[in-house]
């Protein structure tokens, strides 16, 4: 008996403690049968459902539930069942039809055959997720949430949804990345926390996302969520358009200094091609001076011509450099590109490895085509260049093709901007190191090169291009990394047949020109020179080299001069400005401005200045003699 009274007030002790725990949780209790009866219930849940207590003991949980069917409850009582605990969110109907948002921790007990459940009400917190969520989901930019050591995305926004799909639940790695076997190698999971496993602070980053390619800013840090576990929250907005921005600006700015490198080196080029005109002057001049005094059978005639003949190549040299420099007008005319190709290969084979071989396939009877000489020469000289670059360090071979082809339809097609006609077509061929399509897709960008900053700037194809488009003509190119690279340049041909052969030079007969001459040149031998030739041509000549003391002699005596011929890039006092003080003295005098080069005053300012003739050096004879002979008479 005393065992008995023992056991009954043991069972009175549990039971009492069971009730203390159930009627002093803050959560809802429940005890349910295997059928879904309700067997037991608190104070709490029964304030929560609004039902009563004796209400709820004749109830089943099919009747409370507000989102699942009898079928869908019975079904999730099984799996609970089975697996003997669960955890979940639900929603439950209150006495009054309104819906009550609750988490549930259920376990089954076998020996029972129960249920016990603990519920819990989230109506609030989940009105106030639900509010969060509205926000973030309006937001314009990703905010995802993922669990520190799972990676299991917690939470997505509206904008993470519409670029990567319904993603929540999958791990952020797998999910927001491609191609990845672990964890990103820039997560900031490890970082976001101290040694004691405290939050650090945000963590604001960029990076490019390997499934859309589209650049983000992320903030990163770490959060308390919904259950009180520490989460990393990351907020990632698009910066792509500022990216592409940065980098537009970035290739401005880069531009703008290579465009002032260039400027810097065309104003170079003008000065030395300036004095270098001086030299020339004195070489054509005196050369044209010796062949008028030597008899042709004569041996230094012909020594002479050679020198005359160099110095006009030179004269040409110097042409292409003030082209450069931007300081001469671009003129069209009548072009053989086998001529061109001719003297550039003169040029370049010097220059190149004997381990490079030439091949060439040249149709000499090609017809001509209208293009600027100077821009055509340097198309081929920069197509060769270019082949033969690929190759400098190892053996090769360059092949030149050219021929005048009639494009029909079909090769229109093939070529970008290629039209139907007949056309020149020039071919550079070689066997080197090629290019991958990505360089393919760029060859024609400014400043865009493969070479390192010491061999190029990135201008050869870039100009080559422009070249080519503004002569009507059009460009192919074809590579293939490790195979080389095949470049056709097609320009079309002269609308009218044009005759190109040079009749061979005459010996002029100089006029004899009465004449007073004032003649102003800063650079002394060009004086002399000068002087010398107008008295060749019978005319009286005084020479300075000083304009501001021209000016002042011709102030004294105005009428002591009948013409007077200037340069124009002089100190103190330019040709120009020199010319404008002898019309206010003498409003008639006839002016000739001469010049190597000149970036304020071309022909068009001259003549329209008042001054009667333009002219170029290095100087010729007999085009002088022509212009002082218009001029005066």
């Amino acid at each position: 008996m005393k065992e008995s009274v023992t056991l009954e007030e043991e069972k009175k002790i549990s039971e009492n403690i069971y009730r203390n725990i159930i009627q002093t949780s803050t959560d809802g209790f429940l005890v349910v049968s295997a059928e879904g009866h309700i067997l037991d219930v608190n104070d709490v849940y029964a304030t929560m459902s609004g039902y009563s207590k004796a209400e709820l003991l004749t109830m089943r949980i099919p009747q409370l539930e507000a989102n699942e069917t009898e079928d869908d409850t019975a079904s999730h009582i099984k799996n609970i069942i089975e697996s003997g605990w669960d955890r979940f969110e639900s929603a439950h109907r209150r006495r009054d039809g309104s819906t009550l948002k609750v988490e549930i921790s259920t376990t089954f007990i076998p020996e029972l055959n129960k249920f016990v459940a603990f519920i819990r009400d989230i109506t609030k917190r989940k009105e106030r997720f639900e509010q969060l969520q509205t926000i973030l989901d309006s937001l314009d930019c990703l905010v995802y949430v993922a669990d520190l050591n799972s990676y299991e995305l917690l939470f997505v926004n509206k904008y993470g949804r519409d670029i990567f799909g319904d993603i929540k639940g999958k791990i952020c790695w797998k999910s927001l990345q491609s191609g990845q076997n672990g964890p990103c190698a820039f997560c900031t999971n490890e970082k976001l926390l101290d040694v004691e496993g405290n939050p650090v602070g945000p963590i604001v980053w960029e990076f490019q996302n390997t499934l859309n390619n589209e650049w983000y800013e992320c903030r990163d840090q770490v959060i308390e969520w919904l259950d009180g576990q520490l989460v990393r929250m990351e907020i990632a907005t698009n910066i792509t358009q500022r990216k592409k921005a940065e980098n537009n600006r970035k290739k401005i700015e880069e531009q703008l200094r290579q465009s002032h490198k260039m400027e810097a080196l065309g104003t170079l080029a003008g000065g030395i091609a300036h004095d270098f005109n001086n030299l020339l002057n004195a070489i054509i001049v005196n050369s044209d001076l010796l062949l008028r005094d030597i008899p042709e059978k004569n041996t230094a005639y012909q020594n002479a011509s050679e020198i005359k003949k160099a110095g006009k190549q030179a004269s040409k040299l110097v042409r292409q450099i003030l082209a450069f420099s931007r300081r001469t007008e671009q003129k069209r005319q009548p072009v053989q590109l086998q001529n061109i190709i001719k003297d550039v290969l003169k040029l370049l084979r010097s220059t190149l490895p004997t381990t490079i071989e030439i091949h060439q396939a040249i149709d000499t009877n090609c017809s001509a085509v209208i293009a600027d000489k100077i821009q055509v020469h340097q198309v081929v000289m920069n197509l060769f260049t270019n082949a033969s670059h690929a190759m400098l360090n190892e053996k090769g071979l360059l092949v030149i093709k050219l021929q005048e082809v009639d494009v029909d339809h079909n090769l229109s097609l093939l070529v970008e901007d290629l039209s139907q006609g007949k056309y020149v077509q020039l071919t550079v061929s070689d066997t080197g190191y090629g290019m991958d399509r990505e360089t393919m897709e760029r060859i024609f960008e400014p400043y865009f090169t493969t070479k390192n900053k010491v061999e190029g700037t990135g201008l050869g194809m870039a100009t080559v291009h422009g070249i080519v488009k503004n002569h009507g003509g059009a460009i192919s190119i074809k590579s293939e990394l490790g195979k080389g690279t095949t470049v056709s340049i097609f320009f079309p041909v002269a609308d009218t047949p044009v005759a190109l052969s040079q009749p061979k030079e005459q010996k002029k007969e100089l006029p004899k020109i009465n004449a007073r001459v004032l003649f102003v040149d800063d650079v002394e031998f060009n004086v002399q020179i000068g002087t010398h030739v107008c008295e060749h041509l019978g005319c009286q000549a005084t020479g300075f080299t000083s304009s501001v003391e021209a000016l002042a002699s011709f102030r004294q005596a105005p009428d002591r001069f009948d013409i007077v011929i200037t340069d124009q890039t002089m100190p103190e006092l330019t040709g120009f400005d020199l010319a404008q003080e002898l019309f206010k003295i003498r409003p008639d005098i006839p002016v000739i401005m001469v010049t190597g080069h000149s970036h304020t005053v071309d022909e068009k300012k001259a003549k329209e200045a008042g001054i009667k003739d333009f002219l170029m050096k290095p100087l010729d004879i007999d085009i002088l003699a022509e212009s002082i002979t218009k001029v005066l008479f």
